[in-house]
């Protein structure tokens, strides 16, 4: 009973919130609150309902002693995302009005800052040269990547070391990096195609798929000053979503080369689980749920100390192996009965704010974060499309799922470690750009006739 009045109050809340962003917040599908708003109906209001229609929750019938998330630990996970939204709601609209204020009819158009820093295009082949043969060549030697096995090298722990694996992407994100500065051309969209196909086979980090098509959707709606994607889009990406529950799954199985029909049956069964919610991939709730409860039964609250671990960040762990984890306060606080630090499970943007600070970590927090975001959004969206500003703030919005689901530390680790190339050239083209006219930062024509065909190749 309790879980159900809470789902019948967060409904209420979420049609309100929606109301009031889509009224006073000057919301578009790059905005973080349609980000996130869509991010809370998938993640918790969803798994809520499943959870009333017989879902099990996190670690029912766990092999390892775990005690299930009770409903009622559900519904107070519940009511506390609720207070989250409705505080990053009025965030949101706050910094609307605060940039209506500031600049006028201007703040929901595109300028052209001709003071801001642009994008340098020597200073985007420089650093593409110099990182697109390292991530081929991290790809083939520590990749999953068939036959190209016979180069392999064997450095010990450095093969798993997250340093070999960051440089894996950069390919891909150099491939990126060239497409927001030159559109959809074929020249560039054929081999991202390729890169696609090869991150999918991986088994593993899902993200390295599903980020680069986020931030390409990005790319497509700010080239074309769109608000929202067209319907076609929204058909792929519903798609897409499907598929990334199984993706881990069909990587494995390629690898192992199971037949075809073996691998479209077992992914048609995971994609039932998902649509019934009985995916163990969208427990997020349970594990936020899970988070407080342990929050709760350590009886402290961490204060901002949980992010010291960033600033170890740039050690490999092969040179400090007892280094904190980034996740160091998950350890403090799991047990055995609820051993999520060990399983991998995440917090939440929400948990990691209760874990410092309680129901006023989530109030607080959660509306700086928002807005600042918002902000961040306007300035972006006035500036010129190949400003260095709006090129950062595109990668910054594709991550924004990572950084709601896992955290703060997430905006680090997503956007300044696992994009690193793009953002060498921003500040490389920050440090280089000359003010009053640079000719080598003159744009590249966005509107070219065949941009769109491409895109649909």
């Amino acid at each position: 009973m309790v879980l159900y009045q809470a789902v019948l109050l967060d409904i209420m809340i979420v049609l309100a919130c929606a109301v009031l962003l889509a009224k006073y917040a000057r919301v578009s599908a790059l905005h973080p609150g349609t980000v996130y708003l869509l991010f809370h109906i998938l993640v918790f209001t969803s798994r809520a309902c499943a959870i009333l229609a017989g879902s099990p929750t996190l670690f029912t019938g766990s092999r390892h002693g775990g005690v299930p998330v009770s409903e009622e630990e559900i519904a107070w996970a519940l009511n506390l995302a609720d207070m989250g939204l409705i505080s990053m709601t009025l965030a949101w609209v706050q910094a609307s009005r605060d940039d209506w204020r500031k600049h006028g009819a201007r703040g929901s158009d595109t300028a052209s800052g001709t003071n801001s820093a642009m994008l340098s295009e020597r200073v985007l082949w420089i650093v593409s040269a110099l990182a697109a043969p390292i991530g081929i060549v991290a790809l083939i030697v520590f990749g999953n990547t068939g036959d190209s096995g016979l180069y392999k090298v064997d450095l010990g722990d450095w093969n798993t070391s997250s340093w070999t694996m960051v440089t894996q992407s950069w390919a891909g994100l150099v491939l990126l990096a060239l497409i927001y500065y030159y559109g959809f051309r074929k020249w560039l969209m054929v081999p991202m195609y390729g890169y696609l196909l090869v991150m999918a086979v991986q088994g593993f980090n899902r993200f390295r798929v599903i980020l680069p098509l986020l931030y390409l959707l990005l790319v497509y709606l700010s080239r074309k000053e769109k608000k929202w994607p067209p319907m076609w889009m929204v058909g792929v990406a519903m798609a897409v979503l499907l598929v990334f529950f199984p993706l881990k799954t069909i990587g494995h199985m390629v690898q192992n080369g199971e037949p075809i029909s073996d691998i479209a049956g077992v992914a048609n069964n995971m994609i039932a689980d998902v649509t019934s919610g009985h995916s163990e991939d969208q427990m997020v709730l349970d594990e936020f749920a899970s988070t407080v409860s342990l929050v709760d039964d350590s009886h402290r609250y961490y204060y901002g100390t949980l992010y010291y671990p960033l600033l170890t960040l740039p050690i490999p762990k092969q040179w400090w192996p007892d280094k904190p984890a980034l996740n160091q306060y998950q350890h403090e606080i799991s047990n055995p009965s609820r051993p999520m630090a060990r399983a991998g499970m995440v917090a939440t943007l929400h948990g990691e704010s209760y874990a410092n600070m309680g129901i006023l970590g989530i109030v607080v927090l959660s509306y700086f974060v928002a807005y600042y975001l918002a902000r961040f959004y306007f300035t972006a969206m006035r500036d010129s499309y190949y400003s260095v500003f709006r090129f950062i703030y595109i990668m910054v919005a594709c991550n924004l799922i990572q950084v709601f689901r896992d955290g703060l530390i997430s905006l680090v680790v997503f956007t300044l470690v696992n994009m690193a190339p793009l953002v060498v050239i921003a500040v490389l083209s920050s440090l280089t750009f000359r003010r009053g006219g640079a000719a080598t930062h003159a744009p590249w024509p966005i509107n070219s006739g065949h941009e769109k065909e491409a895109l649909r190749a």
